[in-house]
């Protein structure tokens, strides 16, 4: 009988040390992914000199082949915000905006695709400004 807690006591001991490892390793890891530099960005989208009215711009790291895009709305006074928390990483990247304008005026299609739009952006760590004009 005593053999048989021993055991049961040795067991509970090395899942709670496990799961303990596994929250400091989590936690570690949080720390880490917190101190990776980020860019914020903001602009505003016009068409014509007309500030879109709505629509969307979306961001694709040019040095990574496979990457989930990020993306922003834009709002009714054309203007669109990636903040820290979209955790944008510095370097250079390919950009697609598609919306229109108060009047309905459509964005061209071919600048709503990142990979053909022709548009880059080079962002930096910290705080980013970048306007467009078609």
């Amino acid at each position: 009988m005593q053999q048989g807690n021993s055991k049961r006591l040795g067991c509970q001991f090395g899942i709670a040390s496990l799961l303990l490892l596994m929250a400091a390793v989590a936690g570690i890891l949080s720390l880490l992914r917190a101190l990776e530099p980020r860019a914020t960005v903001t602009g505003t989208v016009t068409l014509g000199g007309q500030p879109l009215s709505s629509g969307s711009i979306e961001l694709v790291m040019l040095s990574m082949q496979r990457q989930n895009p990020k993306r922003a709305s834009i709002r009714a006074d054309g203007t669109y915000l990636f903040a820290e928390t979209d955790r944008v990483a510095p370097g250079t990247y390919r950009v697609g905006i598609s919306g229109q304008d108060s009047s309905g005026t459509l964005m061209r299609k071919r600048y709503s695709d990142p990979r053909s739009s022709g548009l880059k952006l080079s962002l930096r760590a910290g705080r980013n400004v970048a306007n467009f004009d078609f």
